[in-house]
């Protein structure tokens, strides 16, 4: 999301293009206890272990 915000301030991206991909990256999504997550950098990855009420994740 970063880099799509950075591409449409040097003029590289077009608006529109850029609103599509930071909405894409905002939806949210219905994980389940077992699905595989990673953080957005890739540095850390594990396991669903349950959805809290608030639609947060508990993982390990």
């Amino acid at each position: 999301m970063i880099s799509a915000v950075a591409y449409y301030v040097a003029g590289v991206l077009d608006r529109e293009s850029m609103v599509s991909i930071v909405d894409s990256l905002c939806e949210s999504a219905s994980f389940r206890p077992g699905d595989r997550v990673q953080t957005l950098r890739g540095s850390t990855s594990g396991v669903v272990v349950r959805v809290l009420d608030d639609g947060r994740i508990a993982w390990r």
